[in-house]
């Protein structure tokens, strides 16, 4: 679990609380020059396990600005049938602020389950911004789309309004890849 507030204090974006439990973890954040936060998220681990459900809670107060990466491919390791591992994001924009969300890789490995939700409440006048990408495998290993099944939606409110929304849902065992379109 991490949940960080990010705030404005003489022109500067700051961390105005952390917390964070393994084995996820936040490494020191870096001022930018133009005032904004670069915070790196780190997973202890060697991966996301059957049974893990991180969860991710991140708050832009007014004014301020993050950049919010993680350090390495996120790797859903190997789980027994019929387990799976979850992650729930949680991004909130207030007015004036702005937030950059880039996770990096998500890697399943064989027989992997992944189930994940990013809401996002972002002002009228707040900026967001999210770039998520996923791996189909390790090719050079010969494991492409051999993982159970990957499910990721996401969704952007304005106030009650949802501006925008996005799933994917691939089970590659059930399904043909060839079938899926453009990956």
């Amino acid at each position: 679990e991490v949940k960080l507030t990010i705030s404005l204090r003489d022109g500067v974006s700051v961390v105005s609380q952390q917390y964070s439990h393994a084995p996820l973890k936040v490494m020191r954040p870096f001022q930018l020059a133009d005032g904004s936060l670069l915070l790196q998220l780190l997973s202890a681990g060697p991966g996301m396990l059957a049974g893990d459900c991180y969860q991710i809670d991140i708050e832009v107060q007014p004014g301020a600005s993050a950049v919010i990466v993680n350090q390495a491919a996120s790797k859903v390791l190997t789980m027994p049938a019929g387990q799976s591992a979850e992650q729930h994001v949680t991004l909130t924009v207030a007015e004036g602020a702005s937030l950059e969300y880039y996770p990096g890789t998500t890697l399943p490995y064989p027989a992997a389950t992944l189930s994940q939700t990013i809401t996002a409440q972002v002002s009228s006048d707040g900026a967001l911004g999210i770039l998520e990408s996923w791996a189909m495998g390790r090719v050079a290993r010969g494991e492409l789309f051999e993982f159970t099944s990957l499910t990721s939606h996401t969704r952007v409110y304005q106030g009650s309004r949802l501006t925008y929304q996005d799933s994917l849902w691939l089970e590659p065992h059930r399904q043909q890849p060839s079938s899926w379109g453009l990956l």
